[in-house]
C-alpha cells in the first residue's frame, strides 16, 4: 500500500515538473530556484478554518519585490558541500541511521539545523565566487514571503485544497517516521515542492503573536526583536492541521531537532522578468467584514516558550495522537534537542 501511495505522489510530482516555470535558474551548486513575482494575498486564516491559532489573524499583505525561492528544501548533500558537515539525524552518521540503512540520503532534506545554522549556510553560499559574480545573495524568506509562496494564489487551508493527505505531503500518517527525498510530492502552483510536510522551515522573522495586528501591509519584515524565530510548513512528524499554510511555529534560534530544516530565498541581480500574477478578484484582499474579525491575539509574553514545551501547537489535537507514533516521532526529539 505504501509503495502505491508513494508511486502516485511521485507521478504527480513528475507531472508538475512538466509545467515548471521557464524563469527558474540553477546556481553553482545545482540548487534550483523558482521566481516568485510580486502580488497581494490574504495572510493568516479565516475564523472558519479549524483548528487555528489566535496568532493567525487574517490580513491583506502585498509583496512588492520579486525574489527567488528554493524549489526544494536544502538537501543533505547541498548542506554538507557548503557547511562541511551533515548534522542530520536521518543520515548514515546520524542517530536515525538504522531507518535509512542502504539508502542514498543525499537528497533527503537536511535537518537538525538551527536558525543560526541556516543563516550561516546562506552566508557561506553567498560568498562562493560564482554566486558573488552572479550577484546572488542568499537568505531565509520572511514569514510573509513564505506564506505567499506556499499559498501560490490559493486561499484554502492547504495549497492543494481544504484537506491534506498522504498523496500530497509527507506528514505523520505516511510510513514514515522520517523524512523523504525532496520533490517526492507534487509541486504547488508556483512550482515549489514540500511546502507542506517533510521538515519545518525556518523563516527570517522573530515571532510575536500580536505582530499581525500592527504589521505593515507591504513587505512586512517581522518584529524588530524577539526571543524565538518563526518556522512554517509542518513536518514528517506533524498532523495535517499543523501543516496548514497559515500555521505558525516558533523555536529559539539555537534549537535543533530532526524535524527542522529550511529552504533559501535569493535576492538577485537576475530579477524575474515575466508578468506578475493576475490581481486578486474584487473583495478578495479586503479585511474581514463586520462581525468577522478575528479576536485579538495574546501578547507574546502570554505564550509558552516553545523550547519548554513538546510542540508549539495551540491544542492537544494538533499533536500526533498515536502512542506508538509518538514513541518514534518528533515528540521524542523535541524533548531531547541536541
Amino acid at each position: 500500500m505504501l509503495l502505491l501511495v508513494v508511486a502516485a505522489a511521485r507521478a504527480g510530482a513528475a507531472q508538475a515538473e512538466e509545467t515548471a516555470d521557464p524563469g527558474s535558474l540553477t546556481n553553482s551548486i545545482g540548487m534550483q530556484l523558482v521566481p516568485i513575482r510580486p502580488g497581494e494575498f490574504l495572510m493568516g486564516s479565516p475564523p472558519t478554518e479549524q483548528p487555528r491559532g489566535v496568532d493567525e489573524q487574517r490580513h491583506p499583505v502585498k509583496i512588492t519585490r520579486a525574489f527567488y525561492l528554493g524549489k526544494y528544501e536544502v538537501t543533505q548533500d547541498q548542506y554538507e558541500r557548503i557547511a562541511g558537515s551533515n548534522p542530520s539525524y536521518f543520515a548514515a552518521g546520524g542517530g536515525g541511521a538504522d531507518s535509512v540503512a542502504d539508502q542514498d540520503t543525499s537528497q533527503l532534506p537536511v535537518e537538525t539545523v538551527s536558525w543560526d545554522d541556516a543563516v550561516e549556510f546562506c552566508r557561506l553560499l553567498s560568498e562562493l565566487p560564482e554566486e558573488v559574480e552572479a550577484g546572488r545573495v542568499y537568505r531565509l524568506p520572511s514569514e510573509a514571503e513564505w506564506e505567499y509562496a506556499c499559498r501560490a494564489g490559493t486561499t484554502t487551508a492547504f495549497h492543494a485544497g481544504t484537506a491534506l493527505g498522504v498523496r500530497q505531503a509527507n506528514i505523520d500518517t505516511i510510513a514514515g517516521t522520517r523524512t523523504v527525498q525532496v520533490g517526492s510530492y507534487a509541486a504547488n502552483p508556483f512550482g515549489l515542492h514540500d511546502m507542506h510536510g517533510n521538515v519545518l522551515e525556518w523563516c527570517a522573522d522573530w515571532y510575536d503573536a500580536a505582530y499581525y495586528a500592527a504589521s505593515p501591509r507591504e513587505d512586512p519584515p517581522g518584529p524588530a526583536t524577539g526571543t524565538v524565530r518563526v518556522l512554517r510548513g509542518g513536518s514528517w512528524g506533524f498532523t495535517a492541521s499543523s501543516s496548514r499554510s497559515a500555521n505558525r511555529f516558533w523555536y529559539a534560534p539555537t534549537f535543533r531537532t530532526s524535524c527542522l530544516g529550511f529552504r533559501v530565498a535569493v535576492t538577485s541581480a537576475e530579477q524575474p522578468a515575466a508578468p506578475e500574477p493576475d490581481p486578486p478578484q474584487p473583495g478578495e484582499a479586503d479585511p474581514p467584514g463586520p462581525g468577522e474579525a478575528d479576536p485579538p491575539g495574546p501578547a507574546a509574553g502570554d505564550l509558552p516558550n516553545a523550547v519548554e514545551t513538546d510542540l508549539p501547537s495551540r491544542t492537544e489535537t494538533d499533536r500526533p495522537q498515536s502512542a506508538e507514533h509518538v514513541a518514534a516521532s518528533v515528540v521524542g526529539f523535541l524533548r531531547n534537542p541536541t
